[in-house]
């Protein structure tokens, strides 16, 4: 696959002219706060164009955001993976606007690590187009609680072919408002997708993620499994999608959000969407609201455990238990570490 500057960035700045800015009542960006989002347009001019874009879904991209790398004329950082081993390797960009392709070859075997720049940018908009091949299998996540950006959206676009498998998983904790979006096509026939997130938000933060999956292929399965603890006046929102083509049997989807609300102020929005057109599917989708309960503060008290302690250890399980059921490696390794939970 290769990159042609000058032709994609020309089709999605005509894109983006196309599209306008985000609105409020946009199904795309439900619960975000669109008005913190700075003019797009300033310097993109509008040309024709009559390219053709096989490669990033330009011309039916809805995500204004998610042109902006592509529009700019971003260098797109590229990158294969393959082999029997297992790769590792770690991404950090350092740009305003980064734009990265990787590619997991037929039966590769690749986990990758997002690392957030420590610079701050106050606009930030990193886009990753990924592509599993058959057979392959791919560990992609990332851990923000240490870094500082006041606006930041991250866009994946996740390809998958038959048996490949993903294992997405995120520590979101940083201040700042960010927006994180998934779009994924699972095109080949048994491909799975597994996506974790741990939201550990206080003060003014706020987090907002969009996933949209597409069963393209039979016996796809796709797994949802998000949990928040919010303290201060934080704000959470996640928009999870799901569609099921017809025809597409024997697919299992699941999609699982629990919240723990811990300041007065803290608030949560969940929107589950379950476009189906097939019988055969086994499709499910939960959502938990809730404190933290206190007959178990009280049960471990009265054995000798501070009132204190009572409340870290179980807001600790409740947040490991995000990534405990996820394949033994460097991912989950990182993902448990302790550091994290506070």
């Amino acid at each position: 696959m290769s990159y042609q500057k000058t032709e994609h960035s020309l089709l999605a700045a005509k894109r983006l002219h196309q599209l306008h800015p985000p609105k409020k009542n946009s199904e795309l960006w439900s619960f975000f706060p669109v008005h913190k989002i700075p003019p797009f347009l300033d310097g993109l001019e509008k040309e024709e164009t009559s390219f053709k874009d096989n490669l990033f879904g330009i011309e039916n991209e809805m995500d204004v955001v998610a042109l902006l790398p592509i529009a700019r004329s971003t260098p797109v950082f590229q990158k294969e993976f393959g082999g029997d081993e297992q790769t590792v390797a770690v991404i950090k960009g350092k740009d305003d606007f980064c734009h990265s392709l990787f590619t997991v070859k037929k039966g590769g075997k690749a986990t990758l690590e997002i690392v957030d720049s420590k610079v701050v940018h106050p606009f930030r908009v990193e886009r990753y187009d990924i592509f599993v091949e058959e057979g392959a299998t791919l560990e992609l996540f990332y851990k923000n609680s240490f870094h500082l950006q006041p606006l930041q959206f991250k866009h994946f676009v996740i390809h998958q072919e038959s048996n490949s498998k993903v294992y997405f998983g995120n520590i979101l904790g940083d201040t700042g408002i960010e927006r994180i979006s998934v779009n994924c096509y699972l095109n080949g026939e048994n491909a799975e997708f597994d996506y974790r997130s741990l939201n550990l938000l206080d003060g003014a933060t706020s987090r907002h993620q969009r996933l949209c999956i597409n069963h393209n292929g039979i016996a796809t399965k796709s797994s949802q499994f998000v949990r928040h603890l919010l303290k201060g006046n934080s704000y959470a929102s996640y928009d999870g999608n799901v569609n099921v083509g017809a025809g597409k049997k024997n697919v299992v989807s699941n999609q699982l959000v629990n919240t723990l609300l811990l300041g007065e102020q803290s608030k949560i929005s969940v929107k589950p969407v379950l476009k189906i057109y097939h019988d055969e599917v086994e499709c499910s989708h939960g959502n938990t609201v809730g404190e933290l309960d206190k007959e178990q503060i009280f049960y471990l008290s009265s054995r000798g455990i501070s009132v204190e302690d009572a409340t870290k250890v179980l807001l600790e399980s409740f947040a490991k238990e995000t990534f405990l059921t996820l394949p033994e490696g460097y991912m989950k390794t990182q993902l448990l570490r302790n550091g994290f939970y506070g």
